[in-house]
């Protein structure tokens, strides 16, 4: 028995050394896989900038040893300062997987590190729209993209190229999941910061003060916006006025300091930024032998889409100017003003040589500039069973105001309608507005920029064949804000009442809708009005009132027929100081029409071109005395009113 118990304890203590030595073993072998206290915050300690101003998406677990909980950790993040000198704060960090060993933590220790992806998106950037869109650029070919997530102010957003700015000041985190080929993850994020300005005039341009050149031609680009839409600028170069193509401007300098102005007012907001900028003629090395005849210019090999080109050129031998000869087309070029050209193109190729001669000395340079009038594709069809579109839109128009008004519609090939959802419309890449849409007649709205716009408009029917048409209009802007005028009447033919107001021009103001222009004419010519909605938001004109009897009605007995069989009602009430809607017949209102066409939209969601002609008719039966009937679609069956064999 004593022998069993000294055999039981000896074997209880080989037992307990082999648990030890186990155990030991066991957690070497984990740490190997584990991720340490604090190598998160080591990390980005290493990287050459750090991401403040959002949450930690990417915080790993800490040991259950460290007892500094989250929150104090994210404090601690936040509270860390910016460094860097102005470029996009960038992170590469790893985020924690359900395997840890399979993770691998990047950090970009020096410039020579590679770059896993680029945005387009500009950091401290200031926009104007809410709708911030941007690309995501992966340059690593060999690595497997697992998971894109991007964040504004901390909250994870859909991303479908853009996201929406809530903000004046917002932050976008953009973090990629990338997979080796050896299945590792490795997780790479940037951060940026966009600055959203929607109550006053921002400037964009692409100068930058107090810089020095050594050549004195200068080409930059610059707009003014307010809330995303684009106004009218002014730029001046040392008080000269620049005038510019499709945001382009170029001058020339004068040697020492020049001043760059830009400025823009809308309303009672203004915004003016000035550059200086510096030309500094390059010292040139004197040599026994006389210096080189060179010509200096901005001239290139280019294709253009503007008939006029401004051409900076001269020639100079050491210090010295000497006489240029400019031809376009072999027709020579007076200068505009010193060393400054303005030619005019025609369409196709155009030969640009400019020469100088200097005792034995002579130099020649020739330009070849593709000058192309932008011009729509036509309709293209995928095929014979294409639908068959119709668009209002001439091409090559030129407009003046920026809102442009147009409509659409399309059948199948068994000729039945197809309704808006089967549409879309692009202008300079965004996507037309839709106003409202009949069966025959869908109404959209595009907002044009300076210079041609090409809209792209695409029918696609159920069984997805498609057709497609081009449009190019040329938007160029006034800068008094009077973009022409255009002729408005009030008509009262069908009770036999004539012009209550004859035809009258009135200016047209951008970015105003006709409503107001129709209160105006209404106001100057003694009438008061009775209206639903706003001058800018669903504007219905349901009466016109004057102090004095007006009206004297003698209804057309041919258009009295007719109302008599479709109206139980009539005749009905009138009065002789007012005329509105039920006034004779209860189809009875006020309809206007735009070169002979009747929209399907409010005086507020319209907005006029030069020239156009605009008649504010009174119906009496939903417009099919006038040649409106086939807009509306006011009967409670939801029976189509069709026009009537004549207008009245």
């Amino acid at each position: 028995m004593k022998k069993i118990k000294k055999y039981k304890h000896i074997l209880l203590g080989f037992c307990f050394v082999l648990l030890f030595f186990g155990s030991f073993f066991i957690a070497k072998r984990e740490n190997k896989n584990r991720i340490p206290v604090g190598t998160v915050s080591k990390i980005q300690a290493q990287t050459d900038t750090e991401i403040t101003g959002y949450q930690d998406v990417n915080h790993i677990s800490s040991d259950p040893s460290d007892t500094k909980d989250e929150s104090e950790q994210k404090k601690q993040k936040s509270n860390k300062k910016k460094k860097g000198n102005g470029k996009a704060d960038s992170s590469q960090t790893a985020k924690p997987e359900k395997n840890p060993s399979n993770i691998q933590i990047k950090t970009k220790k020096d410039q020579t590190d590679p770059e896993y992806f680029v945005t387009t998106i500009i950091d401290k950037e200031i926009v104007t729209d809410e709708t911030y869109a941007f690309s995501i650029t992966h340059l690593q070919a060999a690595l497997t993209v697992k998971e894109t997530n991007v964040y504004v102010n901390d909250n994870w957003v859909l991303y479908q190229g853009s996201v929406f700015l809530t903000k004046k000041t917002n932050h976008i985190v953009v973090e990629v999941a990338y997979e080796t080929k050896e299945q590792q993850t490795i997780w790479i994020r940037h951060a940026y910061t966009v600055y959203l300005e929607l109550e006053d005039i921002v400037i964009s341009c692409d100068l930058e003060d107090k810089k020095t050149y050594t050549t004195p031609y200068l080409q930059f680009s610059a707009k003014a916006e307010l809330a995303g839409v684009q106004l009218p600028l002014q730029v001046y170069s040392n008080d000269v006025k620049l005038e510019g193509q499709e945001e382009k401007y170029e001058t020339t300098l004068e040697a020492g300091e020049n001043l760059i102005v830009l400025r823009c007012k809308k309303g009672n907001k203004t915004c003016e930024k000035r550059y200086h900028i510096t030309y500094t003629i390059p010292e040139k090395k004197e040599t026994k032998e006389k210096a080189a005849l060179q010509i200096e210019t901005n001239l290139k090999e280019e294709t253009v889409y503007r008939s006029k080109l401004t051409v900076h050129a001269k020639a100079m031998q050491g210090n010295t100017e000497i006489p240029l000869t400019l031809t376009n087309n072999s027709k020579i070029v007076e200068a505009e003003s010193t060393n400054c050209y303005i030619i005019t193109l025609t369409e196709g190729e155009n030969t640009v040589v400019l020469s100088a001669k200097s005792g034995e000395q002579e130099i020649t340079k020739t330009y070849k500039i593709l000058y192309k009038v932008l011009t729509g594709t036509g309709e293209e069809k995928s095929n014979d069973d294409a639908p068959t579109l119709y668009c209002s839109l001439k091409d090559g128009d030129s407009v003046k105001n920026k809102k442009l008004n147009f409509y659409v519609n399309g059948k199948d090939k068994n000729g039945h309608w197809l309704d808006s959802s089967h549409f879309t419309i692009h202008c300079q890449g965004k996507d037309g507005k839709l106003i409202y849409a009949n069966t025959d007649q869908i109404s959209y709205q595009i907002t044009l920029t300076e210079g041609y716009n090409i809209i792209l408009i695409a029918l696609t029917d159920e069984e997805g064949n498609q057709a497609k048409k081009a449009y190019s209009i040329q938007y160029k802007p006034d800068e008094n804000g009077i973009v022409g005028t255009a002729t408005i009447s009030v008509e009262a033919t069908t009770i036999g009442c004539g012009n209550l107001i004859p035809p009258t021009k009135v200016d047209i103001i951008e970015d105003k809708p006709m409503s107001y222009m129709l209160c105006e004419l209404l106001e100057k010519n003694g009438f008061s009005y009775e209206s639903s909605g706003t001058a800018t938001s669903n504007f219905y004109l349901a009466r016109i009132t004057k102090t004095e009897n007006f009206l004297h009605p003698r209804i057309p007995s041919d258009l009295e027929e007719k109302l008599m069989a479709v109206d139980e009602n009539y005749p009905g009430d009138f009065y002789n100081d007012s005329l509105g809607e039920f006034d004779f017949s209860t189809g009875s209102g006020w309809m206007y029409q735009v070169n002979g066409v009747y929209p399907n939209y409010s005086f507020s969601d319209c907005f006029l071109q030069d020239g156009d002609v605009v008649r504010i008719r009174f119906t009496l039966y939903y417009g099919c005395d006038i040649g409106g009937g086939m807009v509306q679609d006011n009967a409670d069956n939801g029976e189509q009113k069709s026009n009537w064999s004549k207008e009245w």
